[in-house]
């Protein structure tokens, strides 16, 4: 299976952390694993991420990374 362009949007369709990077993330985050286990699988199978981010700066790595932070906790 090949997952491309998660966006931070909720299963609403309605936009997650507008300005904020780490909120924005854990959506991507959330999404791709929604789409994994629909297919009966989970991050445990997923083989490679790849991201792109607008404007990205080496200053935003810890909000990206909080983002990241945020996935695994929920």
């Amino acid at each position: 299976m090949f997952i491309a362009g998660q966006v931070a949007r909720d299963a609403d369709g309605g936009r997650v952390g507008e300005g904020d990077l780490a909120a924005q993330v854990e959506q991507c985050y959330l999404n791709v694993g929604t789409a994994v286990a629909e297919v009966g699988g989970s991050f445990d199978d997923v083989a490679k991420l790849t991201f792109y981010v607008v404007d990205w700066t080496p200053d935003k790595m810890p909000l990206f990374l909080d983002g990241v932070a945020g996935r695994q906790r929920s």
